[in-house]
Parts: structure tokens; C-alpha cells; sequence
């Protein structure tokens, strides 16, 4: 799904430091550049694409399971290796890479999953307690105008 933003990002003050503020902050190919000011998390520069969504639907099929369709809690984020394996023995036609991005993927929709109240769109969440961005996104505060009133939420 395209993702197609524009945003406008005003700053006032010293000249100086603004230009210091921008250098800092340039990317390679564009004019800002979030991971210089939150370094985006490893765990999330995973590969986008149908080897990783086949990859998550076979790990969710496997939490499924061990988790008796969902009726015993369980913590999912440290599953037991050999339980892994006695599924993927029994699942031959999964293959390893898919399953290692699909696991991953499920590590990070975990990890990074929205909190009540919000509407769960968008490539943001939080991880360790700090709002991240996903690598692809260019600008988080967006800023519209109405009525010649420039509005930023």
C-alpha cells in the first residue's frame, strides 16, 4: 500500500543553529532523516514482502496450535525452541527463511503493538516504552491547514 505523505516542518529561531540543527539531521537522500534523532530498532529492519507475510501466517498458525487455539496463556514472545521445531517437523512445507521473518514479524507486531484507545493505523507504535517510526516514514508531526490556520496536532 502506497504511502504517500507530505508534511511541513517549520522551525524559527538562530539561523545558525537552525542550519546546524539541519546538518545534523540530513539523510543521504532526503532533508531529514529520523533515524539520526531515534535510531529506528534492529528488531524492526526486516524484509516487507510476501516471503515475510507467508512467513507470519505460518507462525501465527503455529501459536494457534500451542496455544490450544488460544485457550492457554502463554508468553509468545519466549516460545521454546524445541516446540518450534516439533511444528516445523510436522510442517514440512514451511520454509526456514519464511519462518524466521514471519517469526520475527510477530516479534515486532508484539512488541510494538498499540496502546487502548488508539486507533492502530499507521507505521508507528511504541517498543521499550519510546514511540518509534518505521524506517520507511519521513516526518512524524504533520501539520494541516484550515481557514489560512496552520493546525499541528
Amino acid at each position: 500500500m502506497p504511502n504517500h505523505i507530505m508534511n511541513r516542518l517549520r522551525l524559527s529561531g538562530d539561523q545558525n543553529r537552525i542550519d546546524e540543527l539541519l546538518k545534523g539531521v540530513k539523510g543521504k537522500d532526503s532533508v531529514l532523516d529520523f533515524n539520526k534523532i531515534i535510531p529506528m530498532p534492529e528488531s524492526l529492519n526486516i524484509e516487507a514482502g510476501s516471503r515475510t507475510e507467508k512467513g507470519l501466517k505460518a507462525y501465527k498458525d503455529f501459536v494457534y496450535v500451542y496455544t490450544f487455539a488460544g485457550t492457554e496463556q502463554k508468553d509468545l514472545l519466549n516460545i521454546p525452541k524445541e516446540k518450534e521445531e516439533i511444528f516445523l517437523r510436522t510442517r514440512q512445507d514451511i520454509r526456514r527463511d519464511e519462518w524466521e521473518l514471519g517469526k520475527a514479524a510477530f516479534r515486532n507486531e508484539r512488541n510494538t503493538a498499540r496502546r487502548p484507545g488508539t486507533n492502530g493505523q499507521g507505521s508507528h507504535g511504541e517498543q521499550n516504552g519510546r514511540r518509534i517510526m518505521r524506517k520507511s516514514a519521513k516526518i512524524t508531526r504533520s501539520c494541516s491547514t484550515q481557514h489560512g490556520q496552520e493546525q499541528c496536532p
